[in-house]
């Protein structure tokens, strides 16, 4: 399980009591209705006031895409979906205004695979089940203030994992992205500026993942053209075949009103 980085960087400790959460948008979700009335109370208390809580993933995605959202709570499973993969598009800005509104995943199981899907997926903190309600706000206390650079891949968009960079590995960039959470508990900026930050920083993201894009469908040829000129049929140039129309797809989007549109 990973940790937020505890540096709180921008925000003086002693200006804690000044910090209001009132009009923080926050979305909370899983199936047991006993953990979302523990934990909707819980954070009534220390001042949320918005708070739409559920128990489907459906919802989540209809409120993410229909208004803004500062951060989410969840589950990561439900019966109606994984909320990784919402996360995931999320991230992607696939769903909603906001890629980089706060993520808390809730886990049931700390078990390896259920732990790199959470980390994977783009999240920002992991909180283990059974849910201390004055854990849980500990981290979102910490994010508040502080949340790690992300980085993009060709298939991640998220905050960076690694302390330091790996040697023989190219270098990807970090970019500092916009936090929702803290910009409005600070109360310094207006919601309209505060989405504009939003948009600025999603154009650059777009851009890196377009180049990202670019060499990974470079190099999916470069296996699937020797693979078909030899004849050679397996399940690895179809999960070739497969990942190149995924990236496809996506840069196609992501090209869309930007000056590479022609490509399209």
């Amino acid at each position: 399980v990973f940790k937020c980085d505890s540096n709180f960087g921008g925000v003086e400790e002693r200006d804690l009591d000044k910090l209001t959460f009132q009009n923080v948008d926050l979305v909370l979700a899983d199936s047991s209705a006993m953990i979302r009335q523990g934990l909707k109370g819980a954070l009534f208390t220390k001042g949320f006031r918005d708070i739409i809580d559920t128990d489907n993933l459906e919802t989540i995605r209809e409120t993410i895409s229909g208004q803004s959202v500062d951060i989410l709570i969840c589950d990561t499973d439900f019966p109606d979906g994984d909320a990784c993969a919402l996360t995931h598009d999320i991230r992607h800005h696939r769903v909603g205004n906001n890629p980089f509104m706060v993520v808390i995943m809730l886990v049931d199981s700390p078990d390896k695979e259920t732990i790199m899907r959470v980390v994977n997926c783009g999240t920002d903190d992991v909180v283990l089940k059974p849910i201390s309600a004055a854990k849980l706000f500990e981290r979102v206390d910490m994010l508040a203030r502080k949340r790690k650079r992300f980085v993009v891949t060709s298939d991640y968009i998220g905050p960076s994992r690694r302390d330091s960079h790996r040697p023989g590995t190219m270098k990807i960039p970090e970019l500092d992205v916009p936090n929702p959470v803290k910009a409005k508990v600070e109360g310094k900026v207006a919601k309209e500026a505060i989405q504009g930050d939003i948009d600025s920083i999603t154009a650059v993201i777009n851009q890196q993942k377009m180049e990202r894009y670019a060499f990974q469908v470079g190099y999916l040829v470069d296996r699937i053209v020797p693979l078909y000129e030899h004849g050679t049929v397996d399940m690895g140039i179809v999960q070739h075949l497969d990942r190149l129309e995924w990236v496809s797809e996506d840069l196609s989007r992501r090209a869309a009103g930007t000056p590479f549109d022609h490509v399209n």
